[in-house]
């Protein structure tokens, strides 16, 4: 007989959630759209120069990262060289616009503009400097899985990738049958 303080019962269950392909390249353009979206309000609303124009920057990144997606698709003999040169102006690009929020954030931080504010309004600040900071994080996460997944040919372990920046909690879980 199982004594009572080993007894139970349990359930689990597996909720699907959306994963784009390739994972990595649709998610970086995610976390460079918020971090761009995101310091541009607050540069606008501090008034720190640097982002007027949010929105160019925005359609110059996503024009690099169609043509990123699209190299696949070509049909010429240099395929994997098209897709290289793509996916590294893609990543230069990229870290260009990382650069100019690491360098707005730090200014968006300074000193003197935190003495100027309120307690309610540096306390707003400071929760979009650490959202920002997170999709940071991931661009700069996302940038070394695409650069050792298509520049190096290397194969990411499951373990090691990022398959929601908006959903961290998901898994892939496969469903391919294993035999024996």
């Amino acid at each position: 007989m199982i004594p009572k303080a080993l007894r139970g019962a349990g359930s689990s269950f597996v909720a699907e959630t959306h994963v784009e392909y390739p994972t990595d390249t649709g998610m970086l353009w995610d976390a460079m759209r918020k971090s761009i979206v995101l310091t541009s309000r607050l540069c606008e609303m501090y008034q720190i120069a640097g982002w007027r124009q949010a929105f160019y920057n925005l359609q110059r990144l996503k024009k690099h990262w169609r043509k990123a997606q699209q190299s696949h698709r070509s049909g010429k003999v240099n395929l994997l060289d098209k897709k290289r040169k793509a996916y590294n102006a893609y990543l230069r690009v990229a870290e260009q616009y990382l650069d100019r929020t690491i360098v707005s954030v730090e200014s968006l931080q300074e000193d003197n503009l935190n003495q100027q504010l309120s307690l309610e309004q540096w306390s707003y600040l400071q929760k979009e400097l650490e959202k920002i900071g997170v999709f940071q994080d991931y661009a700069v996460l996302l940038m070394d899985q695409i650069r050792r997944r298509v520049l190096e040919d290397e194969v990411i372990p499951a373990s090691e990738k990022i398959y929601s920046i908006f959903q961290p909690h998901t898994e892939w879980i496969s469903t391919k049958s294993r035999r024996s």
